[in-house]
């Protein structure tokens, strides 16, 4: 049995959160162990203000899945993770507890960009220094779906 130290007020909640930190911390040790096939988790459907969001710039959230797999973990902590050339440059490196945001940057995030590639949320008052920031990516193949593509830091260390 896992015990957490997370408090919630509504129960079902608090399964539910459970549980999706779990297996995020499953498919994060899966990804550490580059693994060559993929490997999804569901985070939720689209939030209302996602959907909102999406709407002030043109994009349809509507019944819109999330997901997160392995390949966009191994990128992101490839890429701007503790011992990645963006950390040794000063950027904040992204550490596995910042995994555990993902969730409510997802449901309260604000999108700051958006590009051919795919849209940029921000998540500035997670009660870590600087704020946290996902790229994500739309797939309308098999229904609408949002994939994280990377996951970072914004602020400098020292900063």
């Amino acid at each position: 049995m896992h015990q957490t130290a997370f408090k919630f007020k509504n129960k079902k909640v608090a399964k539910t959160n459970v549980k999706l930190f779990i297996e995020l911390g499953d498919l994060m040790l899966y990804a550490a162990r580059n693994k060559t096939t993929v490997k999804r988790v569901f985070i939720g459907k689209a939030s209302p203000k996602l959907v909102r969001e999406g709407e002030k710039h043109g994009l349809d959230f509507k019944d819109a899945k999330v997901y997160v797999d392995s390949s966009a973990l191994q990128h992101s902590f490839k890429k701007h993770g503790v011992n990645s050339i963006m950390a040794k440059n000063g950027a904040l490196p992204l550490c596995p507890f910042d995994l555990m945001f993902l969730p409510d940057l997802i449901q309260t995030g604000r999108i700051i960009e958006v590009n051919k590639n795919g849209f940029l949320i921000e998540k500035t008052n997670t009660g870590v220094i600087g704020g946290i920031f996902c790229t994500m990516r739309v797939s309308n193949r098999k229904g609408k779906r949002i994939f994280l593509v990377s996951m970072y830091n914004s602020k400098k260390k020292g900063s």
